[in-house]
């Protein structure tokens, strides 16, 4: 198993991630099973972080999932809580595995205060793919007072049916996520979770990244427009 990411590489379900960041570009050409993202995979918990780098990742004609997300490439039970992509996300998908493309996390995960204002853009020659601005699958998980602003472009002749603002597949393994309070932007996809059900809210006017993820109080607005006027963790 290979796993990239621009903070932790790959953390071990033993460890937690807080307080930190990405702004730097990541750039992956892949043939071989991929777990990238803006901060770190696999973590019992990944708290109070942001990415703003872009993402752009290409996979090979190959037979090995790809697990790519704007903050944590993560899956079972893992807590992702207090953190927002404004990354673009690019994705070439070329194989006829399952891959899991998403704003904040890609299986399972119990998110909680996210957002997502980062665009999504694949390139599909495959219909194996599950694409959601805050997850890519449910899996017994849940998502809470979570937004996605970010726009979700697919670029195939294939119709993609696993694709949501908020979730893409909301029915894998039979035990789907529970949403509460997740809003999506209008016009950032067609519909908010590709496939399954789920309580979400379409929105025109959205409430501000700060006032999602600042909830325990670990950020601060970019006052001096250090960080494009994202919000800074306190420690900036």
């Amino acid at each position: 198993m290979k796993g990239n990411a621009s903070i932790a590489g790959i953390s071990t379900s033993s460890n937690s991630i807080n307080s930190c960041y990405n702004n730097g570009k990541i750039i992956s050409e892949s043939k071989t099973e991929i777990y990238i993202s803006g901060i770190g995979y696999a973590s019992n918990s990944v708290t109070n972080c942001y990415n703003t780098g872009e993402i752009n990742v290409t996979t090979g004609n190959d037979n090995y999932a790809h697990y790519v997300s704007g903050i944590a490439a993560s899956w079972n039970q893992t807590t992702i809580k207090n953190c927002y992509n404004a990354g673009a996300i690019i994705v070439d998908l070329e194989n006829n595995k399952d891959n899991d493309i998403s704003g904040i996390a890609s299986i399972g995960c119990i998110i909680e205060n996210c957002y997502n204002i980062g665009n999504i853009n694949i390139i599909a020659k495959s219909d194996i793919a599950n694409i959601g601005g805050i997850e890519a699958r449910g899996n017994a998980g849940s998502i809470k007072n979570s937004c996605n602003g970010g726009k979700i472009e697919i670029n195939s002749e294939i119709n993609l049916e696993r694709v949501g603002s908020i979730l893409g597949d909301n029915e894998y393994g039979g035990n789907p996520a529970t949403l509460s309070n997740c809003i999506w932007k209008k016009g950032t996809y067609s519909k908010s979770i590709g496939k399954g059900a789920g309580e979400t809210t379409e929105a025109e006017d959205m409430p501000s990244v700060l006032s999602i993820v600042n909830i325990e109080s670990y950020f601060k607005e970019d006052t001096n427009n250090i960080n494009n006027g994202y919000p800074l963790l306190n420690w900036q």
